[in-house]
């Protein structure tokens, strides 16, 4: 087995084989955002965002390999070849990196064409750097894709547009931006009490369903294994995405 296939049959057993059970292109208009998954079991999603900062993307693998936890990486298409070394582990290790736009642009600002180049050659980059058979087994199981800053989750036109090219766009329903990050000056406050109230927002909110979006930052990082046992602790299992919404 080479190192290609080795990865595709990680893919495949993280998967679920979710794509069986969302409506395809041919039998549904629109395939609208999803915020929750199964709200009668008490599975939760993590799901990281972006990926700029090597360091927090080392410390994710690193907590999330600690509590065999497998999440699902949405990242932007430009920062995949800077940081391939480490996507190429998160792979290894089971996790499931997806469709986040080329450029991190707001689909519902832009001429349909270019948000259409936006997911293709967010596509065309994954391929190069995972190989066609990545692309091909993420499409066929989790065909996600998160929208920059959820622009176009009202927009008719860029749900259609998703839907004809594959995908299942992925909200969220509960995250740490809005909810804490922004209340804070926070690149020149200290991180830990910033990240502290972070891990208690993210244990506070996780329930049955949850899909919780963070970012591949410092301060949704920081605490990343308190958070994660916070969780844990009640009695809730961190499952990949497509795992929760079978």
């Amino acid at each position: 087995m080479n190192r290609r296939e080795f990865l595709i049959g990680c893919l495949g057993i993280a998967s679920g084989h979710f794509f069986d059970q969302i409506h395809s292109p041919e039998n549904s208009k629109i395939n609208y955002p999803i915020y929750w998954g199964n709200r009668k079991k008490p599975e939760i999603a993590l799901t990281f965002d972006d990926g700029f900062s090597t360091s927090a993307i080392q410390k994710t693998l690193k907590a999330l390999s600690q509590y065999r936890i497998k999440a699902t990486f949405f990242i932007i298409g430009f920062l995949l070849k800077p940081h391939q070394k480490l996507w190429q582990q998160a792979l290894q290790e089971g996790h499931q990196i997806c469709n986040h736009t080329y450029n991190h642009s707001y689909l519902a600002d832009l001429p349909l064409t270019k948000a259409k180049d936006e997911i293709v050659k967010w596509e065309e980059a994954a391929s190069k750097i995972f190989g066609k058979d990545y692309l091909d087994t993420m499409k066929a199981n989790f065909p996600f894709i998160r929208f920059p800053g959820g622009s176009g989750h009202k927009s008719e036109e860029v749900l259609s547009l998703a839907t004809n090219l594959g995908y299942q766009p992925i909200a969220w329903s509960s995250e740490t931006y809005s909810a804490v990050l922004k209340n804070h000056d926070y690149k020149n406050e200290p991180v830990s009490p910033i990240a502290a109230e972070i891990t208690n927002h993210l244990v506070k909110t996780a329930q049955n369903g949850t899909i919780a979006l963070l970012h591949f930052n410092q301060w949704d990082t920081f605490s990343l294994d308190q958070t994660i046992d916070g969780i844990l602790q009640k009695s809730l299992t961190i499952k990949p995405l497509s795992e929760i919404l079978s």
